[in-house]
């Protein structure tokens, strides 16, 4: 491993941002993936030692320094990590501590069921434009060994799985995943970023537990994962209504063709949610008696289905009663009205 007891990352410590003189201590459980989503790879933008820090000097030399004093350590804020991941002054990519282990971070944040800051060790890792796949393996590599020596230090199971505000919660895991369990605010790092080549929060799990393991770091080569064609669109797959730019697509040109075919008159089924397909949908839904206000979802699609099932339904036959008639009377009825069949009372 990159990291041990012997070796550990580098120490800027933001000593005076808010986070780190305003937190509380915790039991680390777990480790916690964050990226920035800003593009900007250099630890300077973010990690600046204290005014006081008795190492500044040095510090500003491996780190950079940040001319614009807008740093986590020089500004109020309301974030606060135990590390950063970014490139350093001379251009590789380090880890740098900025709080102590068992501060607890502000983060990810917090959902309906309570906050993973409350026990996992979290860290930034510094985004670039999302373009440069050398970055993101160098990126990805330094938060495995980072999370690797983590693991470690506080006898995490990279696999493992902690209950938690009545979740089970993975003991590595990203700020997404905290979102989804309801334990951290809504936001979609790491998984906007890595899994553009190929990579998962498993993928992480599986490359710590490998570095514990004691294997040295051969991860397979990354490739941007091809999307897939979106499977075409069917009625009833999402909302339809009039707006700009206008909507289009196969469903469309379904839902234009049925109106046609119930007697709403759209026009040609071009497959264009216009003006006139608009006025076809009122009018279907009028006399649907729904709200009559052009936009086609889950009602109109259950209405169109009913009133579809009913047009199509086979016809019963009518019976007509005739008391008073003779046979051969009743027979000119029934050339008349063929639907009708006799019945004699």
């Amino acid at each position: 491993m990159k990291y041990t007891d012997q070796n550990p990352p580098l120490v800027c410590m933001l000593s005076t941002s808010t986070c780190y003189q305003k937190t509380r201590r915790m039991e680390p459980w777990g480790v916690l993936w964050h990226s920035t989503g800003a593009n900007n790879s250099t630890l300077k933008r973010y990690v600046q030692p204290a005014d006081n820090d008795p190492r500044r000097e040095e510090l500003l030399q491996i780190i950079g320094k940040n001319k614009y004093g807008n740093d986590q350590n020089h500004r109020t804020g309301t974030t606060g990590m135990n590390f950063w991941i970014g490139r350093l002054a001379d251009g590789t990519v380090a880890a740098v501590q900025t709080m102590p282990c068992d501060y607890r971070p502000w983060g990810c944040g917090g959902g309906n069921n309570g906050s993973c800051n409350d026990h996992w060790i979290q860290f930034e890792i510094c985004e670039d434009g999302l373009k440069d796949e050398a970055y993101a393996q160098e990126a990805f590599r330094e938060a495995c060994e980072l999370t690797a020596y983590l693991c470690a230090l506080y006898g995490i199971d990279p696999n493992g799985m902690l209950s938690f505000k009545g979740k089970q919660v993975p003991a590595i895991l990203c700020h997404k995943d905290a979102h989804t369990l309801g334990l951290g605010s809504n936001h979609a790092d790491v998984l906007h970023w890595f899994p553009k080549y190929g990579l998962t929060m498993q993928t992480v799990r599986d490359r710590v537990t490998e570095l514990l393991a004691g294997a040295e770091w051969a991860p397979e080569p990354m490739k941007p994962v091809q999307p897939q064609p979106a499977a075409p669109l069917t009625l009833g797959d999402r909302l339809l209504s009039k707006v700009t730019p206008r909507l289009t697509g196969p469903d469309v040109t379904d839902l234009q063709t049925r109106l046609n075919a119930l007697g709403y008159n759209v026009g040609t089924a071009d497959g264009v949610f216009g003006t006139g397909t608009e006025a076809g949908v009122m009018a279907f839904q009028k006399a649907a008696g729904l709200t009559a206000d052009g936009k086609f979802g889950p009602a109109s699609y259950n209405a169109m289905l009913s009133m579809e099932a009913a047009k199509t339904k086979p016809k019963t036959l009518c019976t007509v009663i005739i008391p008073d008639l003779d046979e051969a009377a009743a027979d000119l009825l029934i050339q008349k009205y063929p639907q009708a069949q006799k019945s004699y009372g």
